[in-house]
C-alpha cells in the first residue's frame, strides 16, 4: 500500500477563510445553527514588533457578525476559523463559520489524509449536518463512486446512518448526513470523563451493530468518528464500510496506525481484521489516545509485537490483548468480544 497523500480540503477551506477576511461584502446565508458575517471584516490588530522573534504571534481579526441567538449584529474578535465566540448581548456561543460556494462550515470534526468530516450547512439542499469529504484520487470514474454511495444510501439497517446528499466538484466528493446528538470523536477531542463501564456499554452496542453489518458483507475499520449516540443514548454507526468501499475505488486507505497488520500487507478484510480494528478502537476510547503511532511499514509489526509483550503496562482490560494479537487466527470472534464488553460494562469503576 502506498501512503495516502495530504488532503487538499483543509487548504481550500483555509483559502476561503482568508479570502473572506479581505472581502467587504462577505455575507453567507444565515441558518439557525451558523452565524453570518454581516459586512466588512475590520483590520487585524497591529502586531507588537518588539515581540521575541521565536514567539509565534497570531493575528486577531474583528468582524461584524449576526448572532444566531439574539439576531443582533455586533463586532466579534477571533484568531482562527471555527473559533468559538460569545455574544456580549445574549451570551450565546457559536463558531466563526467559513463560507464556500456549496457549504457554510462551522466545525472540523475529523481530519485525516484524503478524508475529512465537518459540521456544515449544505446550501443546495438546505440541510444542516455532517459533511464527509473524500479527496479525489486516481482515475476512478464518477459512475463508480455514485454506485457505491447509492448502495449504502439504500442500506436499510437499523442504527446505520446513511448519506442523504451527494455532491462533487473537481477536487472532492461531498457526502452529507444527519448530525448525531453526540459523537465519540468529540468525546476524545474534549477529553471528557466517562467510566470504563459506560464506554464498555458503547463498545458492546457497537459490536452488535458490527455483527449485523458483517451479515450484509459490510466490513471495514471502525473509528471513533464512526460511533454516534442518538438523542436516546443508543449507538449508531456512520461512514463505516462506505469509507472503505470508496477508498478501494479511489486507491487510498486510512493511516497505517488504524489498520490491522494483515491489511497493511495487502490482505483482505474479514472478521479477524475487524476484531483487530475493534481492539484499536477500544484501547483508544479507554486510554483517550491511540495505541499505535508507527507509520513506517517496515517497523509496524515490531511496534505491534512490542505492544503485546508489554501489554500489562497499558493497564487496559486484559481481554483487549487478545483482540490485538498480530496473528489473525489467534483473535477471538466478534461474539466473544461482545461477551468481554458486557462483563466490563457491569463494572462500576
Amino acid at each position: 500500500m502506498a501512503n495516502p497523500q495530504e488532503s487538499t480540503v483543509l487548504q481550500d477551506i483555509w483559502k476561503a477563510f482568508e479570502a473572506s477576511l479581505h472581502t467587504s461584502d462577505y455575507e453567507p446565508v444565515n441558518t439557525s445553527e451558523t452565524a453570518r458575517m454581516d459586512g466588512e471584516i475590520l483590520a487585524p490588530e497591529p502586531e507588537n514588533n518588539e515581540v521575541d522573534s521565536e514567539e509565534l504571534v497570531e493575528e486577531e481579526y474583528h468582524a461584524n457578525m449576526l448572532c444566531p441567538g439574539c439576531k443582533k449584529t455586533s463586532v466579534f474578535s477571533f484568531k482562527k476559523m471555527f473559533e468559538k465566540v460569545v455574544c456580549a448581548e445574549c451570551q450565546a456561543s457559536f463558531r466563526v463559520p467559513v463560507n464556500t460556494e456549496e457549504f457554510i462550515f462551522d466545525k472540523h470534526v475529523l481530519g485525516l489524509p484524503n478524508f475529512n468530516i465537518f459540521r456544515a450547512y449544505n446550501k443546495e439542499n438546505e440541510f444542516y449536518g455532517d459533511v464527509v469529504i473524500y479527496d479525489q484520487q486516481g482515475n476512478c470514474e464518477l459512475d463508480e463512486v455514485v454506485q457505491v454511495v447509492r448502495n449504502f444510501s439504500q442500506l436499510q439497517l437499523s442504527k446505520y446512518v446513511s448519506p442523504h446528499h451527494f455532491q462533487v466538484d473537481d477536487k472532492a466528493y461531498y457526502l452529507t448526513r444527519p448530525q448525531a446528538a453526540y459523537q465519540m470523536q468529540i468525546y476524545l477531542d474534549q477529553n471528557e470523563e466517562t467510566s470504563n463501564g459506560q464506554l464498555a456499554t458503547i463498545l458492546d452496542q457497537t459490536t452488535v451493530l458490527l455483527m449485523s453489518l458483517c451479515k450484509h458483507q459490510v466490513i471495514g475499520e471502525i473509528l471513533p468518528s464512526d460511533i454516534c449516540l442518538n438523542s436516546e443514548g443508543q449507538v449508531e454507526i456512520c461512514d463505516y464500510g462506505l469509507r472503505e468501499a470508496l477508498f478501494a475505488k479511489l486507491g487510498t486507505h486510512l493511516p497505517y496506525t488504524l489498520l490491522a497488520p494483515e491489511i497493511i500487507a495487502g490482505g483482505q478484510r474479514n472478521e479477524a481484521s475487524l476484531v483487530y480494528s475493534l481492539g484499536i478502537l477500544a484501547a483508544t476510547l479507554l486510554k483517550k489516545e491511540p495505541p499505535f503511532n508507527e507509520l513506517d511499514a517496515q517497523l509496524i509489526n515490531q511496534e505491534r509485537e512490542n505492544y503485546i509483550e508489554n501489554f500489562q503496562e497499558t493497564k487496559l482490560p486484559g481481554f483487549l490483548k487478545l483482540l490485538l494479537k498480530v496473528v489473525p487466527k489467534e483473535r477471538p470472534p466478534l461474539m466473544q468480544c461482545r461477551d468481554f464488553f458486557l462483563r466490563l460494562s457491569r463494572q462500576r469503576k
